[in-house]
């Protein structure tokens, strides 16, 4: 039987984070679980193979049990979609605004949820050791050292605000995927025709199809003087653009690559509401189009110059990255191309490189409180390597490397930590060396419902 718990997250602000109300949305009490998993040797898979699609298969957010592993994002989004039919409609993967919304009220209150995170059997907090869970044993039959709690067995400080029917988990045990922040890699690039004498003009190709436009950043690299983050000035055509940068006064070259590597990849509203949240299940309507009748968008919204201010990109169920051209109340049409059917998210490429000046594996300092696009997202400014505290010593990782052919091509943020991430897991850790189509051990996920 199914025995999902809904928390509603009020609508608040936070005094550090102006212009944003969080909030908004129900969020399921533990990690998902497959509908019939059990606390025995790969008892967290009885439904579901290994990384294997998920069909029809929804995901359960119940007590006790061994989490859904071994599920890339792109199934977890599906895996989530799929509760639809019995806790829907607005049923979703969470999204990272919804996360950061979890974490910022814990932030707020200054109760930040204790975990496991100290990598010990039974599971315990690395700071906290008397606190402690019930062991995992489909993840300890895999491997002697996967000390893997069962979902909400911890005391009541693993949980938000440590209440005793708060979501739990968050810091630790898993790392989650989180719908709607993405990392773009070198994939993400175009190579330079030419750069003029004063660096001024960059001659690409095909550059607005990567979603090079004006007032976003380009990362320049493989030259011999160019090398560096610029903001785009115009883009006049799909092969030229100007830089706001002029003080170099080099040589002209004719090689080296301009792209989005680093760049973030968000939602492109910060809106939960099931009306008007950016994502959701939808149908396709002959080519081109998808529909989705819980929606009332604004008209055009998502195009450039609309209400979301620039180009947007529909992401389908199977993870192929379409630009929208037009969108009504209900649906949404792409340039070109037949997006599939299921669950889906609307993004905008922000031209920011959340990685650029910073070091993978640190803790976090600051949070992004500047960029209108990216300050919903709990997403890191700086860090350092050793007493960050304002966070929870929580840490940040990431990777730009190319991570391999489109959808995958792009790394997904993963919330939260494992159980051997030690002070460096909680509420507020972020990792982004994971690739869309990652499914190991240690990934996990839950549930996020709009109203």
């Amino acid at each position: 039987m199914k025995n999902l718990e809904w928390c509603w997250i009020p609508k608040y602000v936070h005094p550090d984070v102006a212009g944003v109300t969080f909030g908004g949305f129900m969020v399921s009490r533990y990690i998902c679980s497959q509908p019939n998993a059990f606390n025995a040797a790969n008892g967290d898979k009885p439904d579901v193979a290994d990384s294997a699609a998920p069909g029809n298969v929804p995901a359960f957010s119940v007590a006790g049990k061994p989490t859904w592993r071994y599920i890339s994002y792109w199934n977890a989004r599906i895996a989530a979609a799929n509760a639809n039919t019995i806790d829907g409609p607005g049923v979703h993967l969470l999204t990272a605004f919804e996360w950061a919304s979890l974490a910022l009220l814990s932030h707020k209150y200054g109760i930040l949820p204790h975990g496991n995170n100290a990598n010990v059997t039974p599971p315990a907090d690395v700071t906290y050791t008397s606190e402690i869970a019930l062991l995992d044993q489909a993840a300890i039959a895999r491997s002697a050292t996967y000390y893997a709690s069962l979902t909400g067995t911890g005391p009541a400080t693993w949980n938000l605000l440590h209440h005793p029917n708060g979501p739990a988990d968050l810091n630790g045990n898993m790392w989650e995927w989180t719908m709607g922040l993405h990392m773009q890699t070198a994939d993400e690039v175009v190579n330079i025709a030419s750069i003029d004498g004063d660096a001024t003009t960059i001659s690409v190709t095909t550059a607005t199809a990567h979603g090079l436009i004006a007032g976003n950043n380009v990362t320049i690299a493989g030259t011999v003087g160019y090398n560096g983050v610029y903001t785009i000035a115009t883009a006049a055509d799909t092969t030229h653009l100007t830089i706001t940068d002029a003080a170099h006064n080099l040589a002209a070259e004719t090689t080296g690559t301009a792209g989005h590597q680093g760049h973030a990849l968000v939602l492109a509203s910060l809106d939960a509401s099931l009306a008007g949240a950016p994502y959701g299940c939808s149908t396709a309507v002959g080519a081109t189009t998808l529909t989705d009748t819980d929606k009332a968008w604004t008209v055009n919204y998502f195009t450039a110059g609309g209400g979301a201010g620039v180009t947007c990109y529909l992401m389908d169920s199977a993870g192929t990255r379409f630009t929208i051209a037009s969108n009504t109340a209900t649906q949404i049409t792409v340039s070109s191309g037949n997006p599939a059917s299921g669950p889906y998210e609307i993004v905008r490429d922000t031209g920011t490189h959340i990685a650029n000046g910073l070091t993978s594996g640190n803790r976090i300092l600051t949070l992004r409180n500047s960029d209108a696009a990216l300050k919903g997202l709990a997403i890191p400014a700086t860090s350092d390597g050793t007493g960050a505290t304002a966070y929870g010593t929580d840490g940040y990782w990431f990777d730009t490397v190319d991570s391999g052919s489109a959808p995958n091509n792009i790394r997904t943020a993963l919330r939260g930590g494992i159980w051997s991430s030690g002070s460096n897991a909680g509420v507020f850790a972020l990792n982004l060396t994971g690739v869309s189509a990652s499914a190991i051990i240690s990934i996990g996920f839950r549930l996020g419902k709009a109203v």
